[in-house]
């Protein structure tokens, strides 16, 4: 399976011809637009099929490969371009919304994965982030750093082979989701 990257800034939302068409709502009191590709104030990057008019902007504009072409979700629009919705991981949000951790971080048997609040100083996230240095060294700690998305998706590699799959690579992106595909 793939895994989304919770980006600062999100290549695929920036694409989305109809990132802004969704509904106004609220995420813990604050105010945010959803669309067809959309980023909640929590960070998540989450979609609607709904809204979605299958241009696929947002698939190739992912530099994380984690988004596709769902052929079991049919969409709707009268003016859409396709007729298959995007899937991707979102983090489980209908857990994380009840606070209940994604499935995959509940379900993995050796505990590699830690889900939570990187804002919040006692999460167990914020003291792994702070104890390895994670987001002061996002060139060794994330997945393509060179395209400046700020993902939030962390990987501690104390051997070092993660720097593999980030530098200077002749197909840099393939090399990420390889190695994304190789830990999950």
């Amino acid at each position: 399976g793939t895994k989304g990257q919770k980006s600062d800034v999100p290549p695929c939302v920036e694409k989305c011809p109809e990132a802004k068409s969704g509904k106004r709502t609220k995420f813990q009191g604050v105010r945010y637009r959803t669309g067809a590709t959309y980023k909640r104030p929590d960070g998540m990057i989450l979609f609607d099929n709904s809204l979605c008019i299958g241009c696929y902007k947002c698939i190739k504009a992912c530099p994380y490969g984690v988004r596709y072409i769902d052929p079991a979700v049919q969409l709707t629009r009268a003016d859409r371009e396709k007729d298959f919705g995007i899937g991707k991981c979102t983090f489980c949000e209908h857990r994380v919304d009840k606070g209940i951790e994604p499935a995959c971080v509940q379900s993995c048997p050796h505990g590699a994965r830690t889900f939570g609040d990187m804002n919040d100083s006692t999460s167990e996230v914020a003291k792994l982030i702070k104890q390895f240095k994670l987001d002061k060294n996002r060139d060794k700690t994330t997945l393509l750093p060179k395209e400046k998305t700020k993902p939030h998706v962390f990987y501690i590699d104390p051997d070092g082979v993660l720097g593999r799959y980030t530098f200077d690579h002749k197909d840099e992106k393939k090399k990420a989701a390889e190695y994304r595909d190789n830990i999950i």
